[in-house]
């Protein structure tokens, strides 16, 4: 299902840059911010928890398809979930994704005035906390850093503001994934 995104997202981009290529257009507006709140998904082998976080982007449009971004978020309430050991025992545990940071390329694709369809590609990286580390789980696998990528749309409310809503990969490695739904508010200025 992963694999299917990523190739549907690399498609996309390429063909929202070969349209590019053909008119350059400049945005009326090049700078935006979106601030989120991110419902989280953390899983690893026996634990999986679902800490919420804030999101702030801050992007630059450099053309009528592509940009670029800049994301900060952090953790605004924990998850409390069970941690089942390798052996069968368990642990209760409670877990937060403290921070998140990335930088992605964004191609986008307007559906008319009022809603706009769009991906992005990236690095993502961050920091987990565990209130208690039982045989299994390991402070040093706090931190994490990969390829990140997302999709959404967002639709007009007002002439420079949206409502958007995107899902984001931003981490993936083995059985470990950190995955997150978002709604939130962009302002173009």
């Amino acid at each position: 299902m992963k694999k299917s995104i990523v190739l549907l997202l690399g498609l996309a981009l390429t063909a929202m840059a070969c349209a590019q290529i053909k008119s350059p257009k400049p945005p009326e507006k090049v700078y935006y911010m979106d601030t989120s709140v991110n419902v989280v998904k953390y899983t690893e082998p026996g634990l999986t928890f679902g800490p919420t976080s804030l999101r702030v982007i801050l992007g630059k449009k450099t053309s009528e398809t592509f940009g670029y971004e800049g994301m900060l978020g952090f953790g605004v309430r924990n998850a409390q979930t069970q941690y089942t050991a390798t052996d069968g025992t368990t642990t209760a545990v409670t877990g937060e994704i403290n921070n998140l940071y990335g930088l992605y390329i964004k191609a986008r694709k307007g559906l008319g005035k009022e809603l706009e369809i769009f991906g992005r590609m990236g690095m993502a990286s961050g920091e987990r906390t565990l209130n208690t580390y039982p045989t299994g789980l390991s402070e040093s696998d706090n931190k994490f850093l990969g390829f990140s990528y997302g999709i959404g749309a967002k639709a007009a409310i007002e002439k420079d503001m949206s409502v958007q809503f995107d899902y984001m990969s931003y981490y993936h490695k083995g059985l470990t994934a950190i995955d997150a739904f978002s709604l939130g508010l962009s302002i173009d200025y």
